[in-house]
């Protein structure tokens, strides 16, 4: 069924490739191991540009040294390729924060080399390979905050130096300004995880400081509009802190991460969707049990490694999420944006969008991912190199996924 499914072209596979859009699956979701990061650390933190991983910063337990490296891993090659290091009078960056609005990273907060908490905040530009300082933080100095950004705006949540903070951060790049957005939902509290879908950002996990004094399992989600938390369904799994969260095709993700005196780690993954308010269980993360590794995603790629374990790690693995019926569906491309001719014979343009700002993808009917990369100048893909069938576009533009359905004959 799958071989038929992935190759052939004929009438009865194009209704098939249509009934599938129906289904919940098409198939499961999976763990790829990836390149090794250049060596083991734990802290480090993470963030997507162009396709591209981003890690910077972190250190080693054992060591008690504090990294001030930044490396670039390329999906298409599986390689690392060292950048341009961390700034500043105190450089490195372990539990920071990190971030990308509009084709540049930010990294700042956490302990830097000289083991001070630091409020700085740089701007990184990946075409010069090269690193500006941007306002600080206009608050105590701090590690451990939770981050997410919403219509090209970073949010910043509590964190820690001496004591857990409840205060909650609003960075507009625009501007480079700061402005107070209120308090966390659950008071001070430290290493929980923030992602954003759709206009909305999630704070989940945690250590809080509050009469429990243990991690929670709790999930809130912010509205901007109105400047308000809500409570949403709490994560399934065991509470924690010190885990990760990505986004793939407007699901969250959440896994990994420790107990409260980090004597207890974890490998399962759940994924929550914030039309239905509800999780599901995911593939359990294939490497050792950790707390304080790595995540990045653009919404259509995933990547996680590195982290503490037993030890300080450097796999790194992509996760391959499972194609939801949306997936399969045409979503129609902003303004005059069109893809033709479908059916191709060779070569697919994508018109109405501007190179280098866009990123796409193609998937087999199998939910394999068969390329991915940034748009090339004229909206331009060479698919002579795929066989015959269907398949599905991808396109990621301003944060948006926008699909369709493509023939190859």
């Amino acid at each position: 069924m799958s071989t038929f499914l992935c190759n052939s072209k004929t009438i009865q596979f194009r209704f098939i490739i249509l009934f599938m859009g129906l289904l919940t699956y098409v198939r499961a979701q999976t763990w790829q191991q990836k390149a090794n990061a250049d060596k083991p650390r734990t802290s480090a933190v993470s963030f997507m540009l162009n396709g591209k991983v981003y890690m910077a910063g972190g250190g080693s337990v054992a060591s008690g040294a504090i990294y001030t490296d930044m490396w670039e891993y390329d999906p298409a090659a599986d390689t690392w390729q060292q950048k341009a290091a961390l700034p500043g009078t105190n450089p490195g960056c372990t539990h920071g924060v990190a971030f990308s609005i509009n084709g540049k990273g930010y990294v700042g907060l956490g302990i830097g080399t000289d083991g001070n908490y630091k409020k700085e905040l740089y701007e990184y530009d990946p075409a010069s390979d090269s690193w500006n300082q941007m306002a600080d933080l206009p608050a105590v100095a701090r590690e451990g905050s939770a981050c997410f950004v919403i219509n090209n705006k970073a949010y910043i949540v509590g964190g820690a130096d001496i004591s857990r903070k409840s205060d909650f951060w609003e960075y507009d790049p625009a501007t480079n300004a700061w402005a107070s957005k209120g308090t966390s939902p659950l008071g001070p509290i430290i290493y929980a995880a923030g992602f954003s879908i759709n206009g909305k950002g999630y704070m989940m996990g945690g250590y809080p400081d509050n009469s429990q004094d243990n991690v929670t399992n709790k999930m809130f989600e912010y509205d901007p509009v109105t400047n308000t938390w809500a409570q949403k369904t709490s994560f399934p799994g065991t509470a924690r802190q010190s885990h990760v969260a990505f986004v793939i095709n407007n699901r969250g993700y959440c896994g990994l991460g420790t107990s409260k005196f980090y004597s207890t780690r974890y490998n399962d993954f759940f994924s929550y969707d914030p039309v239905t308010g509800t999780w599901q269980p995911e593939a359990v993360f294939p490497g050792e049990q950790r707390g304080f590794a790595i995540a990045a995603s653009d919404n259509t790629n995933a990547f996680v490694g590195t982290g503490y374990g037993s030890s300080e790690n450097q796999d790194f693995y992509e996760f391959v999420a499972p194609l939801f019926s949306s997936l399969g569906a045409d979503k129609k491309m902003q303004g005059s944006a069109t893809v033709y001719p479908n059916p191709s014979t060779g070569t697919l343009y994508i018109s109405g969008l501007d190179a280098g700002t866009a990123s796409y993808a193609i998937y087999n009917s199998c939910g394999e991912r068969i390329v991915s990369d940034i748009m090339p100048p004229g909206g331009r893909l060479e698919t002579a190199n795929l066989k015959p069938g269907a398949y599905f576009l991808h396109i990621n533009t301003a944060g948006k996924i926008f699909k369709q359905t493509v023939i190859i004959d």
